[in-house]
């Protein structure tokens, strides 16, 4: 899963057409190796040129450290071996996972036949009362629609891990991303505790 030599042709290949970023968007292989697999990954797509590389789980904690938290609920498709390696990840990185709900699927194809209501009572499931934010993990989650509304609703910020990817690949090529009342879109450069 996590194989930083399987991406380091790719990464070439997009380098020679000039690419300023490289994004690997796959959460879960970019947290089961731990922090030292997530930076593998981004070292095997570093090629001249490329100025930055980033992962979809080196992302979340970028997004995560941004808007502040410390103490979080995690909400997320995968059975308990990957849910139990993305607490590990977190918990390396610094944050006290206060709580873990998942939908405990066994497949990928799975995760493609969840809607936004399925979802929607996933996140509310997973939070935590003393949480200071709420990660959702899997790229293939539709979660985009659902993130201003239960922020509102919740009281705190919502980060997941597509918003949190596009959010660190648009602010290393200098641009911002656009997410009409989502907390994590409305944090400034001087806020963000870059790690790259």
């Amino acid at each position: 899963m996590n194989r930083p030599e399987v991406v380091a042709r790719p990464a070439r290949s997009l380098a020679a057409l000039g690419t300023p970023a490289i994004t690997y968007l796959c959460t879960a292989c970019s947290f089961v190796g731990g922090h030292d697999g997530e930076r593998a990954l981004r070292n095997a797509m570093r090629h001249p040129g490329v100025q930055t590389t980033l992962t979809a789980a080196g992302s979340v904690i970028d997004a995560l450290s941004a808007v502040g938290a410390k103490r979080i609920s995690v909400a997320h498709p995968y059975e308990p071996p990957v849910g139990a390696a993305l607490v590990r990840f977190l918990g390396t990185a610094g944050f006290d996972v206060l709580t873990e709900h998942s939908l405990g699927l066994q497949t990928i194809r799975e995760v493609y036949d969840i809607g936004y209501r399925e979802v929607r009572e996933l996140i509310a499931n997973a939070d935590h009362a003393e949480a200071d934010a709420l990660f959702v993990s899997c790229t293939a989650l539709p979660t985009y629609d659902l993130i201003a509304p239960l922020e509102r609703e919740l009281g705190k910020p919502i980060i997941t891990v597509n918003q949190a990817t596009m959010w660190a690949g648009l602010r290393s090529i200098g641009h911002r991303l656009q997410g009409p009342g989502q907390r994590l879109a409305a944090i400034t450069d001087s806020q963000i505790p870059w790690r790259r």
